[in-house]
């Protein structure tokens, strides 16, 4: 589930991404009537201007011991999170909190492809519960990143060992823009 700053709560399936790939996502819209290239080209154009995103990024990586909320303390509708607290508390201290706050992108999967072109998540599907997160940090250069994405069609991306490329497979995760 995600909890965004309004009090509005949505469920996602697939994913979730900000920065870089939400970007060409929405600016590429405009090619939609050329298929899948529309990825490629909007690549292009945001590689030719592209931003860095500032914001807060934590989670709870797999296999970490977390102490559960009762679910008498929550006041919902729908599953209850047993990870997450509401945005106005800081994540528990079990949490890594990741210290750069300069991102090209982050992006969430519950599957192992971002398109029938990006191979994501070689790494394969994660067990239920599990999400990839993977995120690049601020100073990566456009011609690695453009490499990262070339190298993803194959999903070859984490053998290239790009220092600025992170991932982790985490039971949650708080994105704060």
């Amino acid at each position: 589930s995600l909890h965004t700053a309004s009090g509005l709560r949505l469920y996602s399936v697939l994913s979730l991404s900000w920065g870089f790939v939400a970007d060409v996502d929405l600016e590429s819209e405009k090619y939609r009537r050329l298929g899948e290239i529309r990825f490629t080209v909007g690549t292009f154009f945001r590689l030719a201007s592209l931003r860095i995103y500032q914001g807060q990024l934590a989670y709870l990586p797999v296999g970490t011991v977390a102490s559960k909320r009762p679910a008498s303390t929550l006041v919902q509708k729908g599953p209850v999170d047993t990870h997450l607290v509401p945005l106005e508390e800081p994540v528990p201290s079990h949490w890594t909190v990741v210290p750069e706050q300069d991102f090209v992108l982050v992006l969430v999967l519950l599957h192992t492809h971002l398109s029938s072109e990006l191979f994501a998540a070689p790494m394969g599907r994660c067990e239920a519960g599990v999400m990839h997160l993977f995120y690049v940090r601020a100073g990566v250069s456009r011609a690695a990143l453009l490499r990262l994405f070339l190298a993803m069609q194959k999903g070859k991306h984490m053998e290239l060992d790009c220092p600025y490329l992170v991932h982790v497979p985490v039971v949650a995760f708080r994105l704060e823009p």
